[in-house]
């Protein structure tokens, strides 16, 4: 990687990395004792486990008063083999990719991204080609359409037109293609809502992987779901 650091006579400092590469990172307990403290509790609800890979720009910096943060700023394409995570259920084996772009200014954490996973597990089901917009912060992770939904209510605060487009996740599920929107709200005990709909899934497929047996089911599965609650 290529970088600078900047001192400022104030006793300020900045460092920025460029064209940074970190290969095999977990997100380990050294790891989240050394970050920020609300950087840290984001990381220990999400609990990521399994290795990753960075490249793009990073950015510290510290001005010079006893009591300003450190604060830090990225833009990151992170590649995920076999990553779980915890955002109120337990999503495993994680392939793929996404991209994050964010902020912590030393009390809240903001980050925009977009995922491109080839495939992720939830208990016995495999989600493949999964794509769509991300948001997570200090309090809740948002997904799909929500995120647009977020960004349009900033710039209406911000006296500007709402110009964000609403796109949904997308994926294949049992030979079919869904679609969904999420949100979760953080916590000890989390909150959440989804609400997806599925289309043209195969139903000797879903016959085979769930039922199991011997099965002679042909057919199309059209559906619609829509959960909310809390807990994990």
């Amino acid at each position: 990687s290529a970088g600078y650091c900047e001192f400022s006579p104030d006793g300020g400092w900045r460092l920025h990395l460029d064209g940074l590469t970190v290969d095999r990172l977990r997100v380990d307990r050294e790891l989240k004792q050394v970050l920020p403290g609300r950087l840290k509790k984001t990381l220990g609800e999400l609990n990521p486990t399994g290795p990753m890979n960075l490249r793009g720009m990073f950015d510290l910096a510290r001005g010079g008063a006893p009591d300003d943060p450190i604060c830090s700023q990225w833009d990151l394409a992170i590649g995920l083999s076999q990553v779980s995570v915890d955002c109120g259920v337990r999503l495993e084996n994680i392939h793929g990719s996404l991209t994050l772009a964010g902020t912590f200014n030393g009390a809240n954490l903001e980050s925009r991204g977009e995922l491109m996973l080839d495939s992720v597990n939830y208990k016995d089901y495999q989600f493949t080609e999964v794509m769509g917009p991300l948001w997570i912060d200090d309090q809740e992770v948002l997904l799909g359409s929500w995120v647009g939904q977020h960004e349009n209510q900033t710039l209406a605060r911000a006296g500007r037109p709402q110009t964000a487009r609403l796109r949904s996740l997308s994926g294949k599920l049992l030979g079919g293609n869904i679609y969904g929107d999420a949100w979760v709200a953080l916590g000890s005990r989390p909150r959440y809502s989804v609400r997806a709909t599925l289309a043209d899934g195969s139903l000797t497929r879903c016959a085979r992987e769930v039922v199991g047996g011997r099965q002679s089911l042909k057919g199309k599965i059209f559906g619609n779901v829509e959960l909310y609650g809390s807990g994990r």
